[in-house]
């Protein structure tokens, strides 16, 4: 096919639909870009093929995706069909007794999954170089930078156009986010947590009248330090875009304890690290062996053996105290504008998984906190939050502007981030890559 690459995921759906294509069609296309720059980039690490094939001879359902090629993250959404290995020699080829909620909503999409994309071990960090996978996941925009982590097989095979979106979700078009939303919204049996109601659809927001909005730039990190020249230059650019669209923009940055945040978080994930090693060391009915895991995941294992109970339920309520701190920033504005990272993507080996010190990859000088000192505060508040590449640096590598709204506002965030997407369009922005056309 050969237009693939100028179709988003609605667009393929569509044609399917209108029957211009057929599933086996765009599975092939996407299966042969996949071959073509799968070997310099490393993005798609567990090939499914053959179920996909499955998939499609059985009868796929009827629904607003049918017959679009999807990849999943090699951890998160649970699958049956789809074995994964979390990034982890340890975990390698997990297979699931069940599929999650959120895989059998994207299958009753239509949605045809062929494989799974890299991720750090656990998911920890910024940058996707599990040594299970034979090397680092690399930047189609710069093959010597990272894609980011833990979504950096995601980002990279998005990017190389091998699928139009990914889970999680990673997309080229607004409207292929607001799709997928709407195809997953609604909490899973049992949720402890629920999002408040929606005024309206993702999909309907697309087309809302935004009113001017009240926007805190904040071009330094969250804690007020300096960030690279190219970053705040963005940031900036971003903001005087906002005003041009009708929008008030002040600077401003929240006064909650990021630090604070950070540090706690810190001790969440190394918990969470030695409860996964623990769980997989108990179902393989063994002990832990050289090589089963990578360096930070081993420090964080030995960090969590000084974190006490109290001191966990100290570090989640130090969470839930900055979500409460963060919640009455939103009170005085409507959008944090914020880039992504407070730096351009870091090359290749900057974040490698090798280090025992976990405490000082995460939030050390140089870490992951100070690269990416953003995204993190957003994942502990659940407020919603998007990066859109708005921007570029003078090497023509993409900068992400990042966006978060009150808890409860994703649509008035949706309708926003369409407005930018129309105002400066970024959907025909591809990366060239030896050994296949753009």
């Amino acid at each position: 096919m050969d237009d693939y690459r100028a179709h988003d995921m609605t667009s393929l759906a569509g044609l399917v639909t209108r029957g211009e294509a057929t599933p086996d069609d765009l599975l092939d296309t996407a299966l042969a870009r996949m071959q073509a720059v799968n070997p310099a980039l490393n993005a798609v690490v567990h090939d499914y093929s053959d179920t996909a094939r499955r998939m499609i001879a059985d009868g796929l359902p009827k629904g607003p995706l049918t017959g679009v090629p999807f990849l999943l993250k090699d951890m998160g959404a649970e699958s049956t069909r789809h074995p994964a290995s979390l990034g982890s020699r340890l975990l390698a080829n997990t297979s699931y007794r069940m599929n999650s909620t959120i895989y059998d909503r994207l299958e009753a999409s239509g949605l045809v999954t062929f494989g799974r994309t890299a991720a750090p071990e656990g998911g920890v960090g910024a940058a996707t170089e599990a040594a299970i996978y034979g090397g680092p996941t690399r930047n189609p925009w710069d093959i010597d930078r990272t894609p980011g982590g833990s979504s950096g097989g995601s980002g990279a095979a998005v990017a190389a156009g091998i699928v139009p979106a990914i889970e999680g979700f990673l997309t080229r078009s607004v409207r292929d986010t607001a799709l997928l939303l709407d195809i997953v919204c609604g909490p899973d049996l049992g949720a402890p947590y629920v999002a408040p109601p929606m005024p309206c659809t993702c999909m309907e927001s697309l087309d809302r009248p935004n009113g001017p909005l009240r926007i805190a730039l904040c071009d330094t990190t969250l804690t007020g330090e300096a960030i690279h020249p190219e970053c705040q230059a963005a940031v900036q650019d971003a903001a005087a875009l906002l005003q041009e669209l009708g929008h008030h923009v002040t600077q401003a940055r929240p006064a909650a304890d990021t630090t604070g945040m950070m540090h706690a978080w810190t001790k969440i994930v190394a918990c969470g690290t030695a409860s996964w090693v623990r769980a997989a060391l108990a179902k393989q009915g063994r002990e832990l062996r050289q090589g089963d895991i990578e360096g930070v995941a081993r420090g964080a294992v030995a960090y969590a053996e000084t974190i006490s109970g109290a001191d966990y339920l100290d570090a989640v309520e130090t969470v839930h105290a900055y979500g409460r701190r963060m919640a009455a920033f939103f009170q005085d504005y409507d959008i944090l504008l914020t880039p992504t990272l407070a730096e351009p993507p870091a090359a290749i080996g900057r974040f490698a998984h090798d280090t025992e010190d976990y405490v000082a990859y995460r939030v050390g000088e140089g870490g992951i906190f100070a690269y990416s000192p953003y995204t993190a505060a957003f994942n502990a508040t659940g407020q919603p939050a998007v990066s859109l590449p708005l921007c570029r640096g003078a090497d023509g590598l993409p900068i992400g502007i990042h966006l978060a709204a009150r808890f409860g506002a994703d649509t008035a965030l949706m309708s926003l981030c369409a407005d930018l997407e129309r105002a400066r369009p970024w959907f025909d922005q591809i990366p060239a890559l030896p050994g296949i056309d753009t």
